[in-house]
């Protein structure tokens, strides 16, 4: 049968959430949390019905013009996989939205809906949980999990996190914070980064020059206007697919 409603496109309430005044839009997981959020007056809420984050529902968000998130998570092993998944496999490939985590409080090990704490009052209770950066989610993880880690190691595994933040003065923060962890300069760790910012650059540059030679070979074996414009479609549809996936 057709499918009517793709989850992985779609954000619930996302319709009204975007007409709102706040330039932060916060993710929750189910229904009743974002609705009950609006029906008590903070319409920048959105839930995410059943599914995980995806590369498609930050290309709406973009589309909107929403570029600052807060994604509420358990503060539980799932909750904290969830954040390292979406890290590790969605995120790199954001560069331009600004994303952070709020982990939602757990009590005897059951979890607090932000639901329950709206409907209860304590709204200002749950807009003052830390909000987590990618990069001190993905720092504390690694020298919590990994103590004896050699500096070379931690650098590895945060470096492409700091790269794909749209900040460069945030960037530059990291860099500091991350000098003091491992104790390697912080010169060093600026060339690092830009060699990675580099070679993203560069490899978008190599698709795309890929793509024109392969246009040009076949060009010159039709003589169809038609079939010209469809390969001219084609190839710019493939760089616009290029761009998304780059976040360029």
């Amino acid at each position: 049968g057709i499918k009517i409603l793709k989850k992985e496109q779609r954000l619930y309430l996302f319709d009204k959430a975007r007409k709102s005044e706040s330039s932060t839009l916060y993710i929750v997981e189910g229904q009743p949390d974002s609705i009950s959020f609006h029906y008590n007056g903070y319409d920048n809420f959105v839930s995410l019905s059943g599914t995980s984050m995806t590369l498609e529902h930050f290309e709406l968000l973009r589309r909107h013009g929403v570029y600052d998130v807060v994604i509420c998570l358990d503060n539980d092993s799932p909750g904290q996989k969830a954040a390292e998944s979406l890290i590790e496999a969605i995120l790199k490939h954001v560069n331009d939205i600004r994303v952070r985590f709020m982990f939602l409080p757990m009590i005897n090990d059951e979890k607090i809906d932000p639901d329950f704490m709206v409907r209860d009052g304590r709204s200002n209770e749950f807009f003052d949980l830390p909000k987590v950066s990618p990069f001190d989610f993905t720092l504390n993880k690694i020298v919590t999990e990994f103590e004896d880690s050699d500096p070379e190691f931690i650098c590895n595994k945060v470096l492409p996190v700091i790269v794909s933040d749209p900040s460069s003065i945030r960037r530059e923060t990291m860099i500091s914070t991350l000098s003091s962890v491992t104790g390697i300069s912080e010169r060093a760790l600026k060339d690092e980064l830009k060699r990675l910012l580099e070679n993203k650059d560069q490899k978008v540059i190599k698709l795309k020059k890929d793509i024109v030679d392969r246009l040009s070979n076949k060009i010159s074996n039709i003589d169809s206007t038609n079939e010209v414009e469809a390969l001219l479609s084609e190839t710019l549809e493939s760089f616009r697919q290029i761009d998304k996936e780059a976040s360029s």
